[in-house]
């Protein structure tokens, strides 16, 4: 039986301090975590160019691994960055979050070459791991989120428009009436993913347990549950129906 994040935080020590370490850097030692304070406080909103610079020099001895010419921007929030991997010319806008939480395998979130995750962004692990393929851009305000062993994996040139959700969770245990759902554990694993060559129009939201093909397009303001074939068009008021093939 998994726990939920939150369950595990506060199963361990009750010094509010430890748990405020835990949260934000994992098990890392008091070394790092203090550095990890000293270096988001100072640099984290700095603006300009004086402020990209900075995040760029103290920012990644922070992260599993990253690439050159990382692009950092304002206000961006990283969690448990031990376990975020980015590769060379990423561009991370203002505000993003990269939540690595819930995890110690140090490919948590992984962000291939010259991809970019836009401002107000959420990359976000429960566990499980999230990937995201070179050159593929993330839009504002969308969520990207692995729960359990339900991993996210997107490919390489997909394009996600604005305030879309994408989400790997497995369902909850629900055969008991008398303890609460959230302490029954979780069921069957649901991962999410989609393919290379994918663009996902507006507001979409993609189900656990589903699978977008490669060269697929999403039509806006439709839900995406189960799986549409390699090179479809899907659309649809609510759940996205597959319209035609991109191929003869």
């Amino acid at each position: 039986m998994k726990k939920k994040i939150i369950q595990e935080i506060h199963s361990g020590s009750s010094n509010p301090l430890v748990r405020y370490k835990e949260i934000q850097v994992g098990n890392a030692s008091w070394i790092y975590f203090l550095y990890f304070e000293v270096v988001t406080l100072l640099f984290r909103n700095l603006p300009g160019i004086l402020g990209m610079l900075m995040r760029s020099l103290f920012f990644r001895p922070l992260l599993g691994s990253a690439g050159k010419k990382i692009i950092w921007g304002t206000g961006i929030t990283l969690r448990n960055p031990r376990s975020i991997q980015i590769g060379e010319q990423v561009v991370l806008d203002d505000n993003c979050v990269l939540d690595a939480k819930g995890t110690t395998d140090t490919t948590g979130i992984t962000i291939g070459a010259k991809s970019f995750i836009s401002r107000g962004a959420i990359v976000s692990l429960k566990g499980g791991r999230i990937s995201i393929g070179s050159e593929s851009s993330i839009g504002p305000y969308c969520l990207i989120q692995s729960m359990g062993e339900s991993h996210v994996r997107i490919g390489d040139c997909v394009a996600i428009a604005p305030y879309c959700y994408v989400v790997g969770a497995p369902d909850y245990r629900t055969e008991s009436t008398d303890t609460p759902m959230v302490h029954q554990g979780f069921a069957e694993e649901l991962p999410v993913t989609i393919g290379n060559d994918v663009w996902i129009g507006t507001s979409v939201t993609v189900l656990r347990g589903s699978e977008v093909g490669e060269g697929s397009i999403v039509g806006a303001n439709c839900v995406v549950r189960g799986t549409i074939p390699p090179y479809s068009v899907a659309t649809g008021n609510s759940i996205a129906s597959v319209r035609k093939s991109r191929k003869p």
